[in-house]
């Protein structure tokens, strides 16, 4: 029997667990916490809406809500599973769902990650049917216009209108009129159908058994209310104009003051009509107001809207119940290249037919998240809704800020609180604002906002139209330095990083350049890698400045990632890692994967990649292992740590957080069917033998340096060879399939 040293054990006391007895194996599990909400902050994403006399029905990323309040509070009757093809960040088009409703009666379609889903409900709400979709030619079809009557349910899909009768239960259909081959729209006013091509108009009184024609042509866009009909429609000389009639029958007038308009949303509330033009490319922010008696109609300055049709991507609607307007829009407005689009809040209302508006998804905790920041013991949120913070690890959101006002980003500077407000009600309330007092009062510095802020102890800099400016502390003003920054044009504006009195920008090839005078004069800093790719992350992390730079390989369908530290004793930079590859299927290849951002705690380095997740890293980024790949981390855009809590920012799901202090591992002593033989060996070959498949192996001495390393093996049995290991005591240490760690002592004698 061989004796170990006593001295070697006093020596190392930190592994002397592992020598419980000659049978016991050390196996290590991960006990980690799990991100879990952090409780809002609030805010929603409206995909669809529906009002009835009585409720509102809101459809969002994640669930179904109903308001039978005016949307001052909220009952949330359905939980949606996340859809994958939502996790890329672009939601520029509309998401296609529906949800209808009509007294008691509820329709909603969506799709979740297996197929596309449809259900309904006869008592608003509270219990769901799952129903069929309509078929033809043996093929589901689930896209199109839906529409509710009293006693039907239809769905316009090309030249042919499905129906059922009987709460989706079954379905039939039928050729919409007419004979031209195209079918251009349907809707529905009360128990009225209507529908049109490029020959004419139809109507059905009688639920599509019997059709009146109307030889009114080139339509774009219908819109039916209380009876009144308005369109966009071509007249002969193929010139569009705007049109509206008094009813079925009834002239149609031309409004040629409104012949700009592509689209609209329009609203009949006793004697008055409203209408919203809100097609994308139109600067329109006003309702225009007309009688039901002459149906004329002039621009009301007095009812401007929360956001401007330029804003609304053709999926904003104007709506209205019990003599109150409602607007819901998808706030979508466009994208950074920091790879993340920015919102605005999605839900607004008013009770004054559109003179002041407010918005209505305060009590909602689904929110559209544009920034995060770190600061002291605080979280700061910059959302759709307004700018919120949370004391580190508690539950609730706090806010001093006006709610309604969408922020960009937020950061401190000069001791004071920043946030850039991206507000569309209003130009003047566009642009820079501080705080003195942590938000209470604020006022405008400058009246324009763009890219987030980027604060450093020696100046705040802006990124603003294709131009960079810069406030000195106490300097009371901003200058434009777009001239100074290297390249043909600007490219990025100031990076988020400050190391050792320097600041860095990209130009537009992709060089990188420093500046140690905030922005006056720039040198060229070389790049660790001549690869340049989007998948890059400059930043500081302990006091080091790294690079992390990543690329797509086609061939091997993999994501490789190089973490770099750079030395300024020898200005250079060394490898700390390239062992972070991820393989990807030619499904996601066009997700968007973007590296979000290095952090660090108590020793160990987080780092977050969209469409990955969260890797973290106990040997300064020498080695990764993943932390967390469900659908929140795999879909973040920020991460902060404050305090001991890391803080997960996502487009899809709000704010998460997870306890740092808790990500560890505790030892396990358990027997474990593992053989590792010959033992004690002659330094020559040993066999390796378990009962699972062998992921990694390393092999330590007693100073714990790392003598040998071996895998991934994808066998559970393999050799290793020890010809290069002098006599003495080692510990392997073995990583399974299963994610436990195991290890055992081994003797080398020569």
């Amino acid at each position: 029997m061989t004796f170990l040293n006593p001295f070697l054990i006093s020596r190392h006391r930190w592994m002397l667990s592992l020598f419980l007895s000659a049978g016991l194996l050390a196996t290590t599990k991960p006990v980690r916490s799990q991100l879990i909400p952090a409780g809002g902050p609030p805010g929603v994403l409206v995909v669809d809406m529906a009002v009835t006399d009585s409720a509102i029905y809101v459809a969002s990323l994640h669930s179904l809500y109903r308001s039978s309040d005016y949307g001052l509070s909220w009952t949330k009757l359905l939980d949606i599973p996340f859809n994958k093809n939502l996790k890329g960040t672009n939601l520029f088009l509309p998401v296609q769902w529906m949800v209808k409703a009509l007294h008691d009666k509820v329709f909603f379609h969506y799709h979740d990650d297996s197929s596309y889903r449809l259900l309904v409900s006869v008592d608003r709400g509270n219990s769901w049917t799952t129903r069929s979709y309509p078929t033809y030619n043996n093929q589901k079809v689930y896209s199109g216009q839906w529409a509710l009557t009293d006693s039907l349910f239809l769905l316009r899909n090309g030249k042919r209108i499905f129906y059922s009768s009987n709460n989706a239960v079954s379905w039939s259909w039928l050729p919409m009129p007419g004979h031209s081959d195209d079918g251009l729209g349907m809707a529905v006013d009360g128990n009225w159908v209507y529908c049109w091509n490029n020959d004419s108009l139809f109507l059905s009184r009688d639920y599509l058994k019997t059709w009146e024609g109307n030889d009114f042509q080139g339509f774009g866009n219908l819109k039916v209310q209380n009876g009144f009909l308005f369109a966009r429609a071509s007249e002969a000389n193929g010139i569009k104009n705007f049109w509206a009639s008094k009813g079925w029958g009834l002239p149609w007038g031309k409004k040629t003051n409104l012949m700009h308009l592509s689209e609209f949303d329009v609203v009949v509330v006793s004697d008055t009509v409203l209408l919203w033009p809100n097609f994308p490319w139109e600067n329109e922010d006003y309702l225009w107001v007309g009688d039901t008696a002459q149906l004329q109609f002039t621009k009301d300055l007095t009812r401007r809207t929360p956001i401007k049709g330029y804003f609304s991507l053709m999926d904003t609607r104007l709506m209205e119940i019990s003599d109150r307007l409602f607007i819901r829009s998808p706030n979508r407005i466009g994208f950074s290249s920091y790879g993340h689009s920015y919102w605005f809040p999605s839900l607004w209302h008013s009770d004054d037919f559109g003179r002041r508006w407010t918005t209505r998804e305060n009590t909602l905790e689904e929110p559209m998240l544009n920034d995060l920041y770190a600061d002291g013991e605080r979280i700061w949120a910059a959302t759709s809704s307004g700018l919120f913070y949370q004391i580190a690890g508690q539950d609730d959101w706090q806010s001093n800020d006006t709610i309604g006002l969408a922020i960009f980003s937020a950061t401190r500077f000069d001791g004071q609180l920043w946030k850039s407000v991206l507000q569309l009600a209003s130009v003047a309330e566009i642009g820079l604002y501080a705080s003195d007092d942590e938000g209470n009062s604020w006022h405008q510095d400058f009246s324009a906002s763009d890219y987030p802020l980027i604060s450093t102890p020696l100046a705040l800099f802006q990124y603003f139209g294709g131009s960079v400016f810069r406030r000195f502390p106490d300097d009371g003003g901003w200058k434009e330095i777009s001239d100074k920054i290297p390249g043909q044009f600007v490219n990025s504006g100031i990076l988020d990083v400050y190391y050792k009195g320097l600041i860095f920008t990209y130009d537009d090839q992709g060089v990188l350049y420093s500046s140690s005078d905030a922005g006056e004069h720039w040198n060229m800093f070389p790049f660790p890698t001549n690869i340049y790719t989007p998948l890059h992350l400059l930043t500081m992390v302990d006091s080091m400045l790294v690079f992390v730079g990543g690329r797509r390989d086609p061939v091997e369908q993999e994501y490789q990632f190089e973490v770099y530290r750079w030395h300024d004793d020898i200005e250079q930079w060394t490898l700390l890692s390239n062992s972070i590859k991820i393989s990807y299927s030619w499904e996601d290849q066009n997700h968007y994967r973007k590296i979000i951002g290095l952090v660090s705690h108590a020793g160990k380095w987080f780092l977050v990649v969209r469409g990955v997740g969260i890797l973290e890293s106990v040997n300064n980024g020498a080695d990764w292992s993943i932390l967390a790949n469900n659908d929140v981390a795999k879909n973040a855009m920020d991460v902060e740590v404050v305090g001991d809590w890391l803080y997960v920012g996502s487009q899809f799901f709000g704010v998460w957080k997870m306890k740092l202090d808790a990500v560890g591992q505790q030892y396990i002593y358990t027997r474990r069917e593992m053989r590792l033989f010959p033992n004690p060996n002659d330094g020559h070959v040993v066999r390796l033998e378990a009962t699972q498949p062998l992921e990694r192996i390393w092999v330590f001495d007693l100073d714990g340096r790392l003598v040998l390393e071996n895998g991934p093996t994808n066998s559970s049995v393999t050799l290793l060879n020890l010809s290069g290991l002098s006599s003495g005591f080692y510990f392997v240490k073995i990583l399974d399939a299963e994610g436990v760690m195991t290890v055992q002592k081994m003797l080398v004698a020569r």
